[in-house]
């Protein structure tokens, strides 16, 4: 039944393709110090998650927290720094690069294209197509006679 669907789906429907090279490409406020930042929190919480020995891991666990808190106030920083300057940037030009970032996130382009009407409902009837109402016979009991309203 899976398999049905999935063929139904990939015949009637546009997959969705994301690229998992880069997930913070598109952030406006990554930097490389924020990349720096999570690739230390990375290699603390790598470092916690493989010690044995219980002394040993809870310093680890101390220096993931303290990257890890690191890595937060950067990140909040960064958003801040970043939105005060799409906001200097669209007061001096309206169409720059601060409505080019709002028009991003309207857009999400990890969506697929829309399809005409006529299309929609031919995918949405291939996958859900109408069947005419089920009429269940009347239960019975097991020496046969009819149950009564159970």
């Amino acid at each position: 039944m899976v398999e049905i669907m999935l063929a139904a789906c990939d015949k009637t429907m546009q997959r969705v393709t994301t690229s998992h090279s880069n997930p913070h490409r598109d952030l406006f406020w990554w930097t490389p110090l924020l990349r720096l930042l999570r690739e230390n929190c990375e290699r603390a919480r790598d470092r916690m998650q493989q010690t044995s020995d219980l002394q040993e891991r809870s310093i680890a666990a101390a220096e993931h927290r303290t990257a890890r808190a690191d890595l937060g106030k950067a990140i909040k920083a960064s958003k801040r720094n970043s939105f005060q300057e799409v906001i200097d940037i669209a007061e001096e030009n309206v169409f720059g690069a601060g409505y080019l970032v709002v028009l991003s996130r309207l857009r999400d382009g990890r969506t697929p294209p829309e399809t005409e009407r006529d299309r929609l409902e031919h995918i949405v009837s291939d996958l859900f197509p109408q069947h005419p109402p089920l009429v269940w016979p009347e239960a019975k009991d097991i020496v046969g006679n009819e149950q009564t309203g159970v």
